[in-house]
C-alpha cells in the first residue's frame, strides 16, 4: 500500500560516502536491531556505496548482540577505520563501550549512528537526520486525501520518501 517512509537506503549511502571523504579505509556495518527493516536497508546503502571505492576486504558486518568488546578492540587497532551503527541508540551503545575501552574517538576510530536521537546528538555522535514534522504532517496529509475520495485510480503517489541529512558531530 501507500506509505511515507525515511529514505533510509540513501541515507545510509551518505554516511559511506562521508567515511570516504574523510580517506577512512575500513567500514564496520553494525546492525543495532533485526526486526526493523529500515536498519538493514540503512546498511545496504552503506554497503553499497562503499563497495564503489573499496575492496569488500575492507568491509565487515555484524549484529550488535554478536559484537564483543575483543572483535571491536580488533577492528580499531587495524587503525583507519569507521563504525556506522543502524540506529543511534545502538552508536550511543557502541560510544559508551569504546569510552569503556579507552577509544579516542575519531583519533582512533570513526563513529556514527542514524535517526538524530537527543542522546546521540549530546554525545556529539555523527548521525542522519530527518525531519519528523515533515514525515507525520505528509502521512496525514496522505491519509486524509485517501479517506476523502472513493477513486483507487486516484493522482497520489504510490509512496513518499523523506530525506535524510547528515549532522557532523565529534565523532568523525
Amino acid at each position: 500500500g501507500r506509505c511515507v517512509a525515511v529514505d533510509n537506503f540513501s541515507g545510509g549511502a551518505e554516511i559511506a560516502r562521508h567515511f570516504l571523504e574523510l580517506k577512512t579505509n575500513r567500514l564496520f556495518l553494525v546492525q543495532a536491531r533485526t526486526d526493523h527493516l529500515g536498519h538493514n536497508t540503512r546498511l545496504e546503502g552503506a554497503q553499497q556505496a562503499w563497495l564503489k571505492q573499496r575492496p569488500a576486504t575492507s568491509l565487515t558486518r555484524c549484529v550488535m548482540s554478536e559484537l564483543d568488546d575483543e572483535e571491536l578492540m580488533k577492528f580499531v587497532r587495524q587503525g583507519n577505520g569507521a563504525i556506522f551503527c543502524s540506529n543511534d541508540w545502538g552508536a550511543v551503545q557502541l560510544w559508551h563501550r569504546l569510552i569503556q575501552l579507552e577509544v579516542k574517538m575519531p583519533d582512533a576510530v570513526r563513529l556514527a549512528g542514524f535517526d538524530g536521537e537527543e542522546a546521540a546528538l549530546l554525545a556529539g555522535i555523527t548521525t542522519m537526520m530527518f525531519d519528523w514534522h515533515t514525515l507525520a504532517t505528509t502521512a496525514m496529509k496522505l491519509m486524509f486525501q485517501l479517506l476523502s475520495t472513493s477513486d483507487e485510480t486516484n493522482s497520489l503517489p504510490a509512496s513518499v520518501s523523506i530525506p535524510a541529512f547528515l549532522r557532523r558531530g565529534r565523532t568523525t
